[in-house]
Formats: C-alpha cells, structure tokens, sequence
C-alpha cells in the first residue's frame, strides 16, 4: 500500500499469478474516485464486484424504458436505438447502422453509467468504453460493474440517503438550469410515424391543448429515417392517402 496526500494506491493479487493495481482518491465532500487497472494493458476488460444485501434496489442508469428499479438483469451503458418490441426488430434491424442497434430491452439513446442504491449511495462509471452492471435478484449477493477497458474509473458518492447521493452526483456532474418560461414543461408532440392517429385525431387533440392554454413544448417528426428516403422532395410532394405508402420515391 502507499498513501499520498488524498489518494492510497494498493496492488492485489488476482487469478493468474498477476497483479491489480486499486487506487482510492478523495474528490469533494462526500466522492471518492475508484480505479483498478490491471497493469500491461493487454486486458480487454476489467471488473469489480460489490457486495449486494437481500432487498436492495438499483435506480438511475439514464433513460431507460424496461423497468424503473433493475433487478436480476444486465443493464448496458451503450449509445443505441431503440427499445423495439420483438415483432419489429426485424424492420428496424435493416434501417439502422448495425453499431446503432442492439436488440436489448434496456436500449437506449440516452444512457447514463450511473447507478443509485436503495441503500443510500451511488456510483458513476467514468469510462468511456462500453460498460455494465450486472445487478443481483431479490436475494443477498453481489452487483458488479465490467468496463472494456484495462482500466476501470468510478466516482462513489455518499449518502446517506439516495436523496442526499443524488444531491452528491447532481452538483458534481451538473444540474438542469431553471426553464427560461413555462411552455418548456409542456407536452411533446410526435407526429409522422406509421403507428400515428389519424390526422384528424391529431388536429383535435391540439385543439383539446389549446382550449387548456397548454402550449406544446416540442414537436418532432420522423425525417430522421433517411434510410427510408423521407427527406426527398417533402416541400413539393403531397403524402399519399393511404397509410402503407409514401409518396413517389419515397417507400421504404
């Protein structure tokens, strides 16, 4: 072991006869920097395991759609699309670049490596690389978190409530500033997907926001899918009438 001012730097034996390198860093009121390495760099990924008591539950990891506290699963810190339902995997899988895709439940567009325990704490992957946390059932066990990488790098924040680690994490990461006027917490409307409602039905839910004087805060449509050709000609090519087609050079 060897200690220097805020950091303590201790070398483990591990599997394999070789060594790990674990070093302990004080950041802020209440942060801790972690690192393991294993030495070499030859090693594709890295690996640390924390122990999990029966009935803990794990929040937070950005913006998810399978499931609010994760249990028994593996959750992937990857930027992709999606999530898809299986009936239309198939579909989506042809449309988008193979390294924007993954047929995973947890998908999404916007993850955050970042877990907070039911217990009072919570931990930041500072990788870059792809990253995981492979969480525990109800049972008492352990939760691990893998990077790809010979170097694991995470920030610990203190509790001792979630409430108190979230503040921890917030004011070191950085906060949502104040909206600049109301309409910001406003609804998002969607249109331009195939499941859409009707046009019709469409007009009348704006009318239904505008007699609740509930502006829209954002509206988005689909020509993002450029695969599909939705970005030609739409300033001078009416959309045909019926829903299974698009119009003249535009059919995926």
């Amino acid at each position: 072991m060897r200690r220097g001012g805020r950091t303590i730097t201790l070398r483990l034996a591990i599997t394999g006869g070789r060594r790990a390198r674990l070093r302990l860093r004080r950041g802020r009121s209440g942060v801790i920097g972690l690192e393991a390495t294993l030495p070499g760099g030859d090693a594709s990924a890295v690996s640390i395991a924390f122990r999990a008591p029966r009935g803990e539950r794990y929040f937070g990891f950005g913006e998810r759609s399978n499931a609010v506290a994760q249990r028994a699963t593996t959750v992937e810190n990857y930027v992709s699309d999606g999530p898809f339902s299986k009936e239309s995997q198939t579909i989506v899988k042809a449309t988008i670049p193979p390294a924007g895709y993954r047929a995973r439940a947890d998908s999404t567009y916007y993850p955050v490596p970042w877990l907070l325990s039911s217990r009072g704490y919570g931990v930041l992957v500072a990788n870059d690389e792809t990253s995981r946390f492979k969480l525990p059932g109800t049972r008492a066990g352990s939760w691990r978190i893998t990077a790809a990488a010979p170097r694991l790098a995470l920030r610990v924040f203190a509790g001792p409530t979630p409430a108190r680690a979230l503040a921890r994490f917030t004011a070191s990461t950085g906060r949502q500033p104040a909206p600049s006027a109301p309409w910001a917490f406003g609804p998002w409307l969607q249109t331009g997907q195939p499941n859409a409602p009707p046009l019709a039905e469409q007009f009348a839910d704006l009318q239904k926001l505008r007699l609740a004087d509930a502006p829209v805060s954002a509206a988005e449509t689909q020509l993002r899918y450029l695969p599909c050709g939705l970005d030609r000609d739409s300033r001078t090519t009416k959309p045909s009438a019926s829903p299974t087609t698009t119009p003249t050079g535009w059919r995926c």
